[in-house]
């Protein structure tokens, strides 16, 4: 048989096994189902090849796992299979991955979420929706208050347990990751913040749980933050002039490109919180630096840090001795900007806070203040 028959028997061949173990897959409980569909992946079918079946009878197998209640691990490896051999859309999965979130099912629904949003920036395909994402948040704060609360039982509602923690936890990982790694947030600030999922992260250490299966989405989302504030998304125009000079231009799928072009800008009261963050919890002020600045210089357009940014300046200079940061803070918080004055910082602004902030470092009497060039992840985790 010459080489050009055996390439045009090649389609012909698979479609006939595909088929074969479709129908077994389909005339078998989910158990066995999902056996059949793994097999079916770990044969690795020719590039480029695409059977419709293959993904219809694989979204019935996962809608399935989702309403038997499938045992911990089970959606993810129906899943992983299903992408191995098809490309289901995140409108294909929605409402499989709603039921997951409403069920406290958080890993699952992250898992299938992350892959989701993904093959968006690489490959192009729609985002999850902004419904989904909303849900996502709604019930993650609703998991997070249970968790923080620990309320007694009672009938018709869920209580706190260590496995609901690691569901959280294995959950807001995921989320931290994404965050860290700039595939978030989605959509524009002004529509949806952001500002939940970093208060979440910064404040987790506070649930005070211990689960050791967990211990590697804790040491996660730990990094989230540090490693994000430092590559925040500056929304400069890809089709700008000077841009597309370039010997190469952006793409999204790169991440450097992704936090310089394509990701939404941030929100005030996001930088808030990350100045917040930086200075409280972390307790690294040249990190509040590298977020200020940012903030009136890289960000386009730049805003000039409002009213609660000063408090938040006055309260930690005043707790950690930083005399001259506070009387700037006090002097700036006295004379907020207008309603009708555009939040855009003025040069001299902007250049006299970083400067008040770059004495306060260098201030002997800073010595309760750790710095270092970069923190340490380790001792950051320890300390919050």
């Amino acid at each position: 048989m010459s080489a050009d028959s055996e390439s045009s028997a090649l389609p012909k061949i698979w479609h006939d096994v595909v088929d074969t173990y479709l129908d077994l897959l389909e005339a078998s409980p989910a158990k066995e189902a999902r056996l059949v569909l793994e097999n079916l992946a770990s044969l690795a079918p020719p590039r480029g090849y695409q059977e419709p079946r293959i993904l219809s009878s694989g979204l019935r197998l996962l809608a399935q796992c989702c309403h038997e209640n499938a045992e911990p691990g089970v959606i993810q490896a129906v899943f992983a299979s299903l992408t191995s051999l098809s490309r289901p859309a995140a409108k294909d999965t929605a409402r499989t991955v709603r039921k997951l979130i409403l069920m406290n099912h958080l890993s699952d629904a992250m898992y299938i979420i992350d892959w989701h949003i993904r093959e968006h920036w690489h490959h192009g395909v729609p985002p999850p929706s902004r419904g989904l994402m909303h849900t996502v948040m709604i019930q993650m704060k609703t998991v997070e208050q249970v968790l923080r609360m620990r309320p007694p039982p009672e009938p018709g509602r869920f209580i706190a347990t260590p496995a609901l923690y690691a569901e959280y936890a294995t959950a807001l990982s995921k989320l931290g990751t994404l965050l860290s790694e700039n595939y978030l947030p989605l959509v524009p600030a002004h529509k949806e913040d952001i500002t939940w999922l970093v208060k979440h992260l910064t404040h987790f250490y506070t649930l005070e749980y211990d689960v050791p299966s967990t211990s590697e989405a804790q040491a996660s989302i730990y990094r989230a933050v540090p490693e994000f504030l430092h590559r925040l998304p500056c929304g400069r125009d890809p089709n700008a002039a000077s841009v597309k000079s370039r010997s190469s231009l952006p793409k999204p799928s790169c991440q450097a490109d992704r936090a310089e072009f394509f990701l939404p800008v941030l929100s005030e009261r996001t930088y808030n919180v990350l100045v917040q963050y930086a200075l409280q919890h972390a307790e690294q002020p040249q990190w509040c630096r590298l977020v200020l600045e940012h903030m009136m210089h890289e960000r386009n357009p730049p805003i000039v840090p409002d009213a609660v940014t000063a408090n938040i300046l006055l309260q930690q200079a005043n707790k950690r001795h930083m005399p001259d940061l506070a009387l700037h803070a006090l002097e700036w918080g006295a004379c907020p900007l207008s309603p009708d004055e555009p939040s855009v910082p003025t040069e001299m602004s902007s250049q006299r806070l970083l400067a008040h902030l770059d004495d306060a470092l260098r201030e002997e009497n800073t010595f309760r203040v750790e710095v270092t060039p970069q923190a340490d992840v380790t001792k950051l985790t320890s300390r919050i």
